[in-house]
């Protein structure tokens, strides 16, 4: 039987067998398609997902560097890590395209200030089997409607500067949207002046006056001192002369009875008749009248009725401060006249013949000087000396301190020349025509 079936096979059936079997293959190749194949449909949606990410974590981190946030000088970064931002809840966690988390550390955004107004932000994600980062050009425009954002035209690339564009997924129902005009914003800047204190002032001219600080005032006044020692002669008390001398303030004093004044009368001693009408008189000198002795400071002269005769002078022991320095010591004689008087006789009246002066002396008595206490003084005695002499100088200097002020002001949001002179951006912002 096996011969007859074999002698049936003929050459026709092998090759359709073999037409059979080929089409068998391609079947098969085409309804279970190649790793390959599988390959170059898949990656593009798990480099979908992995872009994603990086787009989530860039738009988290725009949204959260305000002006205050970003770095301030020119050259500064400011670094935030995965794990950061999950901690800060400004963003969600995600997982790669195997289903596993990224790493939090290694993953990472950071900002830095490339200019006054201009900023670059390096966004790193690095995954389990895939690590790559992007560039976004960054700055403060009026169109921002977050602090920060993407600068017009700038394109967004990776490490290699090959340009990346965010990818969202596909959705065939949805339409598109219709672009938005541009809105125009204002943004609130606040100046903050803490206290401070101004500038020290120029420091005084030294002086020797004694300059101290109040307690409490150490921050706004200041004192500087400095000494120098000179030399200068000095005259340095050694002891004293004992000098003795008449003392004019203590005189000796002694009581002598002298005549203090005289009493000048007439005496008639010849009464008669007279037998003229007119008299004429004739006074002759006839001797003196002794009065006694008296002693005074000054020399006397005599007068015409008073003869004084110089007995002594006596040197009288006083210094320098006493007034009287002799006393002189005179008789006192007072001159008597007779008077004779002519008579006319043709007519006889009574009357005096002749008459003389009778003079009285008038005694009294008087304290003369006659010496002076010895009194005693010490007169010091000093000698020169050279010394050392040390001198303090003082100088100072003063300042104030003024409070701190706040103040706000509105203006556009990338104002470079409000926040170069200090101004901060408050977070607030409003919509402007």
């Amino acid at each position: 039987m096996y011969e007859e079936r074999n002698e049936k096979f003929t050459l026709k059936d092998i090759i359709l067998q073999i037409l059979f079997i080929a089409l068998f293959v391609f079947l098969l190749v085409w309804l279970f398609p190649t790793k390959g194949y599988v390959n170059q449909k898949v990656d593009p949606l798990l480099d979908t997902i992995f872009n994603m990410n990086v787009m989530s974590m860039k738009d988290a981190a725009k949204s959260y560097y305000t002006i205050s946030r970003l770095p301030q000088e020119v050259g500064d970064k400011e670094k935030m890590t995965l794990r950061e931002m999950l901690e800060k809840k400004i963003i969600l966690s995600f997982t790669d395209k195997y289903g596993k988390e990224c790493d939090l550390d290694e993953s990472y955004v950071e900002v830095t200030k490339e200019d006054e107004e201009f900023y670059i932000m390096k966004v790193n994600l690095k995954c389990s089997q895939q690590e790559d980062y992007i560039l976004v050009h960054m700055g403060c425009y009026d169109y921002c409607q977050t602090t920060i954002c993407e600068t017009e035209g700038e394109e967004i690339v990776d490490k290699d500067n090959n340009p990346v564009t965010p990818v969202v997924p596909d959705d065939d129902d949805e339409e598109e949207p219709t672009p938005k005009p541009v809105k125009k914003y204002q943004c609130e800047y606040v100046l903050k002046t803490n206290g401070y204190y101004t500038n020290w002032s120029t420091w005084s001219n030294w002086t020797t006056n004694k300059i101290t600080v109040e307690s409490g005032s150490e921050n706004i006044h200041q004192v500087e001192t400095k000494s120098e020692t000179k030399s200068k002669e000095k005259q340095v008390l050694i002891g004293y002369n004992v000098v003795k001398y008449y003392d004019g303030d203590k005189p000796i004093k002694k009581t002598y009875q002298v005549v203090a004044k005289k009493k000048i009368e007439t005496v008639c001693d010849k009464w008669g008749y007279v037998q003229t009408t007119t008299t004429s008189e004739v006074k002759e000198y006839v001797g003196e009248t002794y009065l006694g002795t008296f002693v005074s400071s000054v020399p006397v002269t005599s007068t015409s009725t008073d003869r004084y005769e110089l007995v002594s002078i006596a040197d009288v022991p006083c210094d320098s401060n006493c007034s009287v320095s002799q006393q002189y010591t005179y008789k006192w004689y007072a001159k008597t006249y007779e008077i004779t008087y002519v008579e006319d006789v043709e007519k006889g009246e009574y009357g005096c013949l002749h008459s003389y002066e009778r003079v009285t002396p008038i005694y009294g008595t008087v304290d003369v000087i006659v010496g002076y206490e010895i009194s005693e003084r010490k007169d010091p005695v000093y000698k020169t000396e050279v010394v050392n002499t040390t001198v303090t100088y003082y100088r100072d200097r003063t300042r104030k301190y003024v409070n701190d002020s706040s103040k706000t002001q509105w203006s556009t949001c990338n104002n470079s020349n409000l926040i170069n002179n200090g101004w901060v951006f408050t977070g607030n912002k409003r919509e402007v025509e």
